[in-house]
């Protein structure tokens, strides 16, 4: 690939390999009499195409159930999160009007000593830490909220789609696609596929 890449800088994986030239095996544990199962990659390709078409089919009336039953709960979670922001904000609101009443209170002493002032600035920074504290709360609410509906029909479109995108593919594009859905599938250095089934 390297000297290839000399030549032509947007060589890929599939300018120098095709899918005949690498030799698959499933792995499970056990042998089959005694020997590897093995197939050839263009038999593997048509195995995992038709395993796409029987298992990725989306049933269109429980998906819209499934759906409405997200948005309601979606609605849920807004609403409790903005209750509990509602709730930060009237703490951060009276810990704020606290503070601002001590520090009016001290400002009518008349030459308040230095271990007043210190008290004073000890206070000031407990009433302040209070508040940050409650607003990296508030913080926090918005930045975990994920919008779960969004996330998926972007899921059940890209399944949909799956197996007409593994069949218009090419192989190289095959193979990121079959690791992103199988993560127990490796390739090794000797251009084998492992496929270590899971239970």
């Amino acid at each position: 690939m390297a000297k290839l890449k000399v030549s032509n800088p947007n060589a890929t994986l599939k300018d120098i390999v095709k899918p005949h030239q690498f030799n698959y095996k499933l792995t499970t544990g056990e042998k089959v009499n005694g020997k590897q199962f093995s197939i050839s990659g263009e038999e593997l390709i048509i195995l995992i195409s038709d395993f796409f078409k029987k298992h990725f089919q989306i049933n269109e009336s429980n998906y819209e159930k499934y759906r409405e039953f997200q948005i309601n709960e979606y609605d849920k979670t807004i609403k409790n999160i903005n209750e509990k922001r509602r709730k930060l904000q009237l703490q951060i609101n009276h810990v704020s009007s606290l503070m601002e009443n001590y520090a009016r209170n001290f400002n009518r002493q008349n030459n308040p000593d230095e271990l007043q002032k210190k008290v004073f600035q000890e206070d000031i920074q407990k009433y302040q830490d209070q508040i940050d504290y409650l607003q990296k709360e508030i913080g926090k609410l918005t930045v975990s909220h994920r919008n779960a509906i969004l996330e998926l029909d972007a899921f059940i479109g890209g399944l949909v789609k799956i197996n007409e995108m593994y069949d218009d593919a090419e192989y190289v594009r095959k193979r990121k696609i079959t690791l992103l859905f199988f993560s127990n599938i490796t390739i090794t250095s000797e251009k084998l596929l492992v496929f270590n089934t899971k239970p």
